[in-house]
């Protein structure tokens, strides 16, 4: 397989140019290959320590920062340089002030991943989850520079273990250290003929808890005046988050309220709704104020200035009768987790399960749709009583139930959701201790 890998990514390039004539994505994917900066990524990473930690996306740049972070503290002379597989992490990442780059990850060929680690000469590199390049690997390995692979997911199935794998199986088998998110794992691997496997925890649950930390230290008064009220809307009462929510998280959510002995169970335990869409168009929250009309929504866009503006199509014009706030901007979520109680995951009942250790950290329980097989997190959070899966509205309403009238038992749900949170979190200060020796090639 190995001496055909050149011509599959060629056609993997050749693949990505013709989409990027109609797909804005691929198109920022092949401009940004073109246009990296080899010589400035010199000129920035000449006689440094430099790191190199490739991540896929932005959930994977969000999972490496407190390990970056964790390299710099230990040792300021260092420089980390993130690249990016993604215009999503590209495009997205907000990189700490100080010893911080980013560039994307040239594509998999020889020439330009030569070109690439001879333009920063890194120390030390780390792959997050699942980037196991060939290329890229191989030439690290040559090199013999030390390659921490962390977050690392190992399952029975995977193509490692099977012929075609056979190539990328020998490129991580030298590593230096292998990460994995659970205990499980480990034999997995071994069994398989890795010796280098280590149970490392889980990165997501490590960037939740800094999330968590850094929200609760954030000065009230250096927070929009709109952040403020909707905090003040959701400290009056018990809330009900939809944390990245679908279609289908929505259409059960309403199919909930539509049920009259929920409905009343609901707003007399003084429940109010906060839905946070995955798509924040202007079409689809527009299309959610209609749906939940009867519960006087308004889009967090209007709370200031001010709260009291309504949108037309709700029924009434009393701020306080709003039981719904529809979050149609980004950044705010990890914020009104702080103040929730209860939240719907969404992503479950598509291609996959959106973060859920966030509301986690912050000990709030979580429901999400049946499609969360390959987030061993989530089947961890159900075993530990934290969370829980549904298909449908009834069984949504059998699990909100003692959650939304039996506030004892949600709160000592929500400590065990914390300690969840702090048990499964990586072994970031075992890693920074294993790169204390690293130097300048």
């Amino acid at each position: 397989m190995k001496f055909l890998y050149p011509i599959a990514i060629e056609l993997f390039v050749c693949l990505h140019r013709l989409v990027a004539w109609f797909n804005p994505k691929a198109k920022q994917m092949v401009y940004g290959r073109a246009t990296i900066d080899y010589q400035g990524l010199k000129t920035h990473t000449s006689n440094k320590q430099t790191w190199l930690f490739h991540c896929a996306s932005l959930g994977e740049y969000e999972m490496a920062l407190p390990m970056a972070l964790g390299i710099i503290q230990e040792n300021s002379a260092r420089l980390v340089v993130f690249s990016f597989y993604s215009p999503s992490g590209y495009n997205h990442a907000k990189l700490p002030s100080g010893n911080f780059i980013k560039t994307y990850l040239p594509w998999d060929r020889s020439s330009s991943i030569r070109n690439f680690l001879n333009a920063i000469n890194p120390v030390g590199v780390v792959i997050i989850r699942y980037e196991f390049w060939l290329e890229l690997l191989s030439q690290i390995n040559q090199r013999a520079i030390p390659v921490y692979l962390l977050g690392t997911s190992f399952r029975e199935d995977q193509f490692l273990w099977k012929p075609l794998g056979s190539s990328w199986k020998s490129a991580i088998s030298s590593a230096r250290y292998i990460g994995v998110i659970k205990k499980t794992m480990v034999a997995i691997a071994q069994k398989h003929g890795l010796s280098n496997v280590h149970w490392f925890g889980d990165p997501k649950f490590s960037r939740a808890i800094l999330r968590t930390q850094q929200v609760q230290s954030t000065v009230r008064s250096t927070r929009s005046e709109p952040e403020q009220e909707l905090l003040k809307w959701m400290s009056n009462q018990n809330t009900l988050i939809l944390g990245s929510s679908w279609p289908a998280e929505e259409k059960f959510l309403l199919e909930c309220l539509s049920n009259s002995e929920f409905q009343q169970l609901f707003f007399s335990n003084n429940w109010k709704i906060l839905i946070a869409p995955h798509d924040i168009s202007e079409n689809h929250c527009s299309n959610l104020l209609h749906q939940f009309a009867p519960f006087s929504p308004i889009l967090f866009t209007e709370i200031h200035p001010p709260f009291g503006q309504r949108n037309p199509l709700a029924n009434s014009t009393n701020t306080e009768n709003c039981q719904i706030i529809i979050l149609n901007t980004i950044g705010q979520l990890a914020l009104a987790y702080s103040a929730a109680q209860v939240a719907i995951i969404g992503g479950g009942f598509g291609k996959g399960l959106h973060n859920i250790t966030e509301a986690l950290s912050f000990g709030v329980p979580v429901l999400f749709g049946p499609n969360h097989l390959k987030f061993p997190e989530a089947a961890d959070a159900i075993e530990a009583g934290v969370a829980a899966s549904f298909n449908n509205s009834d069984a949504l309403i059998r699990l909100l139930l003692p959650w939304i009238s039996d506030p004892i038992h949600r709160k000592n749900i929500g400590t065990k959701a914390i300690q969840f949170t702090i048990e499964h979190q990586a072994k970031i200060d075992e890693f920074v201790k294993l790169t204390e020796n690293h130097t300048v090639n």
